[in-house]
């Protein structure tokens, strides 16, 4: 219930930030981010309405938005580099034959919780590093480094502490839902920063 709430909070937040703080140049990116936060959005709540294979739904619309960060954090690296040492436009989508692995290992719940949980914390990984190899050029730094602390905390809310999940959903819920909307907000700042050419 709580965690449903924050993440429909989330994803409206979110959704208002990317469409106004965003810069122009780069609408591939408010549109992949609009899609990833609206597979959130829609696997969350299929999991928790009992349709069938609503699990399934669930793990694979959560995979697929998680990779959409994924592209996301490709373009903004390709955007970044050279023109002359830029890899191709079509090698950033890469990431989206990952939510289709979920179908190889369907049956197994603890590889599609393995390969979920790395695709978390790759996600979560990446963002780190790119705001500490950007970080002169930040204009809000404290609100990058408490939404990291925010996402990892609530990363391991989650896979780590599982056995006291039902004590922490509304704990969990409310540190992914801060740590989400602050990295959003402060990855519009790393998508202002001129490009190199």
């Amino acid at each position: 219930m709580w965690t449903q709430l924050f993440s429909i909070i989330t994803i409206i937040v979110a959704a208002f930030i990317v469409l106004k703080k965003f810069p122009p140049e780069f609408t591939d990116v408010k549109y992949i981010s609009i899609g990833a936060l609206l597979s959130w959005l829609i696997g969350d709540l299929a999991g928790t309405v009992n349709l069938p294979y609503g699990e399934f739904v669930n793990i694979f619309l959560q995979s697929t938005s998680v990779s959409l960060l994924l592209i996301i954090f490709l373009i903004f690296i390709r955007q970044r580099k050279p023109v002359i040492f830029r890899y191709p436009y079509y090698m950033v989508f890469i990431p989206m034959l990952i939510p289709f692995t979920q179908l190889i290992v369907l049956d197994t719940q603890v590889i599609r919780e393995i390969i979920f949980m790395t695709l978390q914390g790759v996600a979560i990984l990446v963002y780190i590093l790119l705001s500490i190899g950007y970080s002169s050029e930040l204009k809000n730094k404290l609100i990058t480094i408490v939404g990291v602390i925010l996402l990892v905390w609530g990363f391991c809310f989650y896979w780590i502490l599982q056995d006291y999940f039902i004590v922490f959903d509304w704990a969990w819920g409310l540190t992914n839902s801060g740590g989400m909307i602050a990295c959003i907000y402060s990855f519009s700042d790393l998508l202002r920063i001129n490009e190199n050419i």
